[in-house]
């Protein structure tokens, strides 16, 4: 029988479990977006310091909210799909533990992994459905993949790396403990071809053996969708009416380096240079060298040179919290940040003082 295509059709198996875990993932969430209405981030210039600083810090804990409410997500979504058996039942098949090969050494799937792996594909293309995920795969503990989905499409068996224990993201995921979601500094996915965070949690037989551990990235542009955006969403948008971002204010996260990794007043670009890129420029080296973020995300200097905001960064950088009135660009301003929890950032919202006026920009 050959292998199934990236079409995914839903199996009855487990169909009822998987459809109720995934309404509860859906739609579960949605009770929470009538408290985040497009018109609590829209920051209209207060006219004193203290009333400044006070919508400041009230639009940065909305904000906050929605990483916070990302990072819950993205963690229970990862908890709540190895609470299946798919997974469970998917390893208890010895062929799932000692792989079987052909004649020429090429893994031959039987036809209960099979079956096993198009369910494993498709509760993954549903939480597609709920934020955007850049590769998700099933990998064992010798850096085998048993099933693959890249851009919302389930891939064939023989695309399936064997190499996986290279990745950055390997020895923590194989080292967790049961329950525990481990999420991985940022790199470049050979996958998805975008810097991404990888969130990976380990299998765990009846017997508390750990057989593998099931994982998906998620692309830092997320973050820039979370930023620039009034809607409450994770699933990445394409321009549009959604990106009206407040007419006054800035968001921005700063890493530990002093980078900045989303900003709601630019778009950064975090997919890999087409000049990098091998399903564009095919007639690239078999080596290239690693990617190195500070080419992608740009320093805290590129949002404004003055001195007093760049003493902030420091702080900023360091994982502290705090605040400041500036004068950048001829006009005042109260800086908010504060570090958000579970990711090395700290995420920073400027707020205008005094009467409307556009936006200047760096």
């Amino acid at each position: 029988m050959g292998e199934p295509t990236g079409q995914v059709n839903p199996l009855p198996r487990h169909g009822a479990m998987v459809a109720a875990v995934v309404h509860l993932l859906l739609f579960g969430g949605a009770l929470l977006v009538p408290s985040l209405t497009p018109g609590k981030l829209s920051a209209a210039p207060q006219e004193t310091p203290e009333k400044a600083r006070h919508q400041a810090w009230q639009q940065l804990d909305v904000m906050m909210f929605r990483l916070k409410m990302f990072h819950h997500e993205a963690m229970s979504s990862m908890l709540s799909s190895l609470e299946l058996p798919l997974f469970r039942d998917y390893f208890a098949l010895p062929e799932s533990r000692v792989l079987k090969r052909d004649e020429k050494g090429e893994v031959v799937f039987s036809e209960a992994q099979r079956l096993l792996r198009r369910e494993m594909e498709e509760w993954v293309l549903h939480l597609h459905q709920r934020f955007t995920i850049g590769e998700s795969c099933l990998v064992d503990r010798t850096g085998r993949e048993h099933f693959r989905v890249v851009g919302g499409e389930a891939e064939e068996s023989s695309h399936f790396s064997a190499e996986e224990s290279d990745s950055p993201f390997f020895r923590r995921a194989m080292s967790a403990a049961p329950g525990e979601v481990v999420v991985s500094k940022p790199y470049m996915s050979p996958d998805s071809f975008h810097w991404v965070l990888a969130f990976s949690s380990p299998v765990v037989m009846a017997d508390g053996d750990i057989p593998g551990f099931f994982h998906f990235e998620v692309p830092l542009d997320v973050f820039q969708t979370l930023l620039r955006t009034r809607l409450y969403g994770y699933v990445r948008r394409e321009g549009g009416p959604d990106f009206d971002v407040e007419e006054e204010g800035r968001y921005f996260l700063l890493d530990r380096k002093g980078l900045v990794i989303a900003d709601s007043r630019r778009q950064i670009s975090t997919e890999l240079v087409a000049s990098r890129h091998p399903e564009r420029s095919p007639e690239l080296p078999d080596y290239v060298r690693p990617e190195r973020m500070r080419e992608y995300f740009p320093q805290a200097n590129s949002l404004y040179a003055d001195p007093a905001f760049l003493a902030e960064a420091t702080r900023m950088k360091a994982g502290e919290s705090g605040e400041a009135q500036l004068t950048l660009g001829g006009r005042d301003y109260v800086l908010v940040y504060q570090p958000v929890p579970g990711l090395p950032w700290t995420l920073g919202h400027l707020d205008p003082i005094g009467g409307p006026g556009e936006w200047g920009g760096p």
